[in-house]
């Protein structure tokens, strides 16, 4: 079991990992050879300096249970940090963690998180800077994770809006598309992609982002309301009207569960049913504005 785990975990560059990983498959062949005679070949062979050997392994078992022993700390360290409730001392401590050659890929993620959690507050230009700077650092040193790819992509996008440059999005669209790689069936990332299509004021493909969303998780009710609005954008009224009325039918019914006190809902649900109250009202004015008929908007 430890020796799968080890097998595929993204943190077998490590030397701690990758030291169980050799011990376990070690201890594999060890087993199989004892009960399949035959299956490793066997010899036996004369040391001439068997204290030199001897002195070799007890040196290595040392080194190994030190480097297991520091590994262990720094994740027990990064625990820690998290538990500091103001975000200066919690990027403090991880910045002091992230000094240290643990290779440790959760201390660079939640360090740019922290950062991108700053900059949302302050708009300061340089936390977001920096935030992309040590999600770039995780994906590093985790290069399958979807999560940090996303955030990545995010803390990107959130540059490009308060620079308003088209670079920074295309490289927000780059960063997104490796996310949505990573986890097809992550329906943020298509949400992130389309406002980045909006922006770009690429309708049409931000209309097919949202539709992919809509294909994973019909009930995204976000992506169906951003759907609606975008297509009022594109000038495709009909279309809006037939989405509108899906978005307020799926709400009417996912309020009443959303109202029991136990609707057995995860976290990641909940996020999925949570509408913009501001858009809602925004689109459903804009469509009963285009339905009324043009001689009687003007008698009004």
């Amino acid at each position: 079991m430890i020796l799968a785990h080890s097998l595929v975990d993204f943190n077998l560059h490590q030397p701690p990992v990758m030291v169980v990983a050799i011990l376990d498959l070690a201890g594999l062949l060890a087993v199989l050879s004892g009960r399949f005679p035959g299956f490793i070949k066997t010899g036996e062979y004369e040391i001439s300096r068997p204290g030199l050997v001897r002195a070799f392994i007890f040196s290595a078992g040392i080194l190994i249970s030190l480097l297991i022993v520091f590994q262990s700390a720094i994740e027990g360290l990064y625990y820690q940090a998290l538990r500091f409730a103001k975000p200066e001392q919690k990027i403090s401590a991880l910045y002091q963690l992230s000094r240290l050659p643990a290779g440790y890929a959760p201390v660079y993620f939640q360090l740019g998180e922290e950062f991108r959690k700053s900059y949302i507050e302050t708009s300061k230009l340089e936390l977001g800077v920096q935030g992309a700077k040590y999600f770039e650092f995780a994906s590093a040193l985790n290069r399958e994770d979807y999560h940090t790819y996303f955030q990545w992509a995010e803390c990107v996008y959130r540059v490009g809006v308060l620079v308003r440059a088209i670079q920074v999005f295309n490289e927000s669209e780059d960063l997104c598309l490796k996310a949505a790689e990573r986890g097809p069936g992550q329906v943020f990332s298509y949400l992130l992609l389309s406002n980045i299509e909006y922006v770009k004021k690429d309708y049409k493909r931000s209309e097919r982002w949202l539709e992919t969303a809509l294909f994973y998780e019909p009930y995204f009710l976000r992506a169906r309301s951003r759907l609606a609005a975008v297509l009022l954008e594109d000038g495709e009224l009909p279309a809006a009207d037939t989405e509108f009325k899906k978005l307020l039918e799926m709400k009417k019914e996912t309020d009443e569960i959303l109202a029991k006190p136990n609707s057995g809902l995860s976290g990641y649900q909940k996020l999925l049913l949570a509408t913009d109250p501001e858009e809602i009202a925004k689109t459903q004015k804009i469509i009963d504005a285009q339905s009324i008929p043009p001689l009687f908007q003007k008698s009004r």
